[in-house]
């Protein structure tokens, strides 16, 4: 089920679309990213990575599907 769950999360999302990406589990995430907006640059078997003017950033594709991270397309 989360694979298939991936695998739509995947054509949804477009390769050089600007995101906004929040980090939405319960306790406060200390040692990542807890919001990020940034333009998803590559598709890497479990992860996406997307790059803004200051870093790139990976997320795992699973985390999104799990409820850790909401992203959302937004304009440039």
């Amino acid at each position: 089920m989360i694979q298939r769950k991936i695998k739509e999360l995947d054509e949804k999302l477009k390769i050089g679309r600007n995101y906004k990406i929040n980090y939405i589990a319960s306790k406060p995430n200390k040692n990542g990213t807890n919001k990020f907006e940034g333009i998803l640059v590559k598709k890497i078997n479990e992860y996406y990575l997307f790059e803004n003017k200051e870093y790139k950033e990976c997320f795992l594709k699973v985390d999104f599907v799990t409820g850790q991270y909401r992203i959302k397309e937004v304009g440039y």
